[in-house]
């Protein structure tokens, strides 16, 4: 725990609240495993293009992976904390309510959709003013999806934590913290710190 701030030193953070291609490779040995091409001389915009064929179908994940690799100085660290996809598929769907200070009720309904990959949810809030209705949707990522992009865009993930507080990943952690180094290839990917 005392090495985590030095480990971070400099390192560009977010937070958020198909899957792309296995391209075949074959071991010298002819045992045919599974690897990514080399893309160090893709441009950006073909690298882009591979997720798109892939599978990551939302323009605004594929922005963001551009802007970061391009913040991003050679060796510099990345860490992205999101919910844990894993979890969603065993927890949802929900439904729940609550009472604000202000009396106000907001009934919620949160629902995963297996088949398109995505975590939505609906809060319905009754107040002074009326009621209104708010819907949200998002594409959740495996822990694969999210290695694949990772690695096309030459960020290669080195540890997957199951929370900020560095617990181990486990399918049903409710979070996943991903800790990449541009341009840096690691030993193994590390599931605890």
């Amino acid at each position: 725990l005392r090495a985590l701030p030095a480990q971070l030193a400099g390192a560009l953070l977010v937070s958020g609240s198909g899957d792309p291609r296995h391209w075949e490779g074959s071991a010298p040995d002819g045992a045919g495993v599974k690897k990514t091409p080399p893309l160090g001389g893709l441009p950006m915009a073909a690298r882009l293009e591979l997720l798109q064929a892939g599978g990551v179908s939302e323009p605004d994940d594929r922005q963001v992976l551009k802007g970061v690799v391009r913040a991003l100085k050679p060796r510099g660290k990345f860490l992205m904390e999101r919910f844990n996809r894993e979890s969603l598929a065993y927890e949802l769907p929900l439904q729940g309510w609550r009472v604000g200070e202000d009396g106000s009720v907001v009934l919620q309904e949160d629902t995963f959709d297996v088949l398109r990959g995505r975590y939505d949810t609906r809060q319905i809030v009754i107040d002074r003013e009326g009621t209104r209705e708010h819907r949200g949707s998002v594409r959740a990522y495996t822990l694969p999806e999210l290695k694949g992009m990772f690695d096309v865009v030459g960020l290669p993930i080195h540890r997957v934590l199951g929370g900020l507080d560095l617990s181990p990943y486990r399918a049903r952690s409710r979070r996943l913290v991903l800790f990449a180094v541009k341009g840096l290839e690691p030993e193994s990917i590390r599931t605890v710190w």
